[in-house]
């Protein structure tokens, strides 16, 4: 919600403004009836733009939304950029799951304030939720001004910058190719096409450089026309808007881990590229096309061999990702202090699973504090990431708490490297990223106001010794932050590691890209299309994470209760889609507070895939 009180409004009717000053005392008094029925007074007398948001803000914080969202309205009605009353309708729209309202009034509320994060985050946000038919294309620009904002979180509007991409005619006339499930097939179509500026459409290169669209049609629309591009040079080279487009795919394709499929005749073509680039016999061309096919930093001498090319615009944002950005690693890696060993068996297995392949490679990073920790600001607080990965949890927090000290410990250096370097970018410096095992940290204090381990403790080798080690750590009254695997809900990946660990499938590049390309007929179809619809399965490291872990537990929620006694810990609650909690309060009307585990145990059983992001709570010591 939006508090910004603007200026009086100026040439009042004196009983207007009487009203309108004494309204304006009774909500700095947080008097909220008492302000809105003067405010309401001042309306009748003299309607204006500045009453109506106050009186929509004084119903809000009353909690009665419907009156609030009518007197934004209102206001909107008379002033269609009044940012402050778009903001807040907004927040009405999207609690209450109307998500085209929602972003609507959000884009108007940017266009008002285009330097605005925090709106830009809420618009993103809320397109995570909804598809489009149609776009206006004003709206369209207001989203694509917020793709290009290196810091906001994209990851999780996939499909709504897919669906807006085909509502561009340009983009929709080429993606009708997509159904063609043979490459000979598509070859046909695709090549009878009159006009492909569709590809190099802004919108779509955009996003294309920074979202995967998890979805195994765009991926194999894209998985052809890499190839199409790598048997017909002369398509593209020619064309500037297609080779932005190949340069994008170089981009796409490296941050999804070369997880396409790959056809036994692209083999020999890709060879003899490679071989061009390391006799120093290739041009621009070859080098944009193989970057579609593995990272460039895996040609001996590339940064010298590329010379000739690396400042031109198409090549230059290539290195930066496949060559600068991987030595920024590798030089960081060596650098990052050890504050335990690691001993244990599995924890090394681990380890070295992260080293080859650490998870997930992020960009831009949510700057929404969460309400359950909402009482750490300001407070210096001291928080322990046990478990950090690349890092995002530990810049989120950081971000949120400026004033907290964070330690962020990992088995993997290169994931703790890769953390550090977005950090760096940034500009966060209250974190230290330290390498260890959780099951060493027993030498610290228990000085912490908040631990949390999201997504770790069930790939240990004993959960419960690693979490009683975390949990010593915690002040009393202080939180923690716990995320772990939901065995009912992970039915369909259960389903999958049995396939895998009956054809003892290794988890190697090639293995798990050969994996994908016959998974649909050794799964079963509702399964598959369960897994098929998860962010996870669409890059290599995450795929790897999702179905070949070395070491994996999962847990119902009776384990959890039994966990939390047995560690003397509180349960606060599951942090959960808005829409999820309501209906579980509808269902349970005597648990408002959404903490009776047997009640969500109950709820589980009748609703297995709610907790398919993991079982996700915070707890607290006593």
């Amino acid at each position: 919600m939006s508090f910004t009180f603007s200026l009086q409004p100026r040439n009042f009717d004196a009983g207007a403004q009487a009203a309108y000053q004494e309204a304006e005392r009774h909500l700095e008094n947080k008097q909220y009836n008492e302000a809105a029925a003067l405010f309401q007074k001042s309306i009748d007398i003299q309607p204006h733009e500045e009453s109506y948001y106050k009186l929509g803000l004084c119903l809000e914080l009353a909690e009665k939304t419907d009156a609030a969202l009518k007197a934004y309205n209102k206001c909107i009605g008379m002033n269609a950029y009044h940012g402050a009353a778009l903001e807040n309708a907004g927040d009405i729209y999207a609690a209450s799951a109307q998500g085209l309202p929602a972003i609507e009034c959000y884009g108007m509320a940017i266009v008002a304030n285009p330097q605005s994060s925090a709106l830009k985050e809420k618009l993103v946000g809320i397109l995570a939720f909804q598809t489009f038919k149609a776009i206006g294309e004003p709206l369209r620009n207001v989203i694509l001004d917020c793709m290009k904002d290196p810091q906001i979180d994209l990851s999780y509007m996939r499909e709504g910058w897919l669906s807006i991409c085909e509502t561009i005619p340009a983009f929709q006339s080429i993606y009708k190719t997509a159904r063609f499930i043979t490459y000979d097939d598509f070859h046909r179509n695709f090549a009878a096409l009159s006009d492909y500026s569709g590809l190099s459409h802004e919108f779509f290169l955009t996003g294309l450089g920074r979202i995967f669209a998890a979805d195994l049609k765009f991926e194999r629309f894209l998985t052809h026309i890499r190839r199409y591009c790598l048997e017909n040079r002369d398509f593209w080279q020619q064309d500037a808007g297609l080779c932005a487009f190949v340069s994008t795919l170089g981009q796409y394709t490296f941050f999804t881990e070369y997880i396409f499929a790959l056809d036994e005749k692209e083999k020999p073509r890709i060879t003899a590229i490679e071989k061009r680039c390391t006799d120093g016999k290739a041009d621009l061309y070859d080098w944009l096309i193989l970057s579609c096919y593995m990272p460039l930093m895996q040609i001996e001498g590339a940064q010298e061999r590329m010379a000739p090319f690396r400042d031109d615009p198409l090549l230059a944002p290539l290195v930066a990702r496949h060559i600068t950005q991987e030595k920024t690693l590798t030089a960081l890696r060596g650098d990052i202090e050890s504050l335990t060993a690691i001993q244990d068996g599995v924890s090394k297995k681990v380890q070295e699973q992260y080293e080859e392949s650490p998870y997930p490679r992020w960009d831009g990073f949510n700057k929404t504090m969460k309400p359950a920790e909402a009482g750490l600001w300001g407070k210096k607080a001291r928080i322990l990431i046990a478990g950090c990965g690349t890092g995002l949890e530990a810049i989120e927090l950081a971000y949120c708490f400026p004033d907290a000290d964070i330690l962020a410990i990992d088995l993997s250096r290169a994931s703790l490297a890769y953390g550090q370097m977005k950090a760096r970018e940034y500009s966060i410096t209250n974190i230290t990223f330290k390498h260890a095992d959780i099951l060493g940290l027993g030498v610290l204090e228990p000085v912490f106001d908040l631990v949390t381990s999201s997504g770790v403790l069930h790939h240990m080798n004993d959960p419960m010794a690693g979490w009683s080690t975390i949990a010593k750590l915690v002040k009393p009254g202080g939180l923690m932050r716990i995320a772990l695997y939901s065995h009912h809900a992970r039915h369909a990946i259960n389903a999958a590691r049995r396939v895998i660990a009956a054809e003892n499938i290794r988890p190697t590049q090639d293995a798990i890209r050969d994996f994908r390309v016959s998974a649909g007929e050794k799964i079963k179809r509702a399964d598959f299309a369960h897994i098929a619809n998860m962010r996870d399965y669409y890059t290599t490291s995450e795929c790897r994470d999702l179905l070949f872990h070395v070491q994996e537990h999962q847990f119902t929620i009776p384990q959890l209760a039994q966990a939390l006694a047995t560690l003397g810990l509180e349960f606060s609650g599951f942090y959960l889609p808005e829409k999820v909690l309501t209906r579980y309060r509808n269902r349970f009307k005597d648990d408002q507070a959404a903490t009776n585990l047997e009640y969500w145990d109950q709820f589980e059983q009748k609703n297995i895939d709610t907790f398919i992001g993991m079982y996700k709570f915070w707890c607290r010591k006593p």
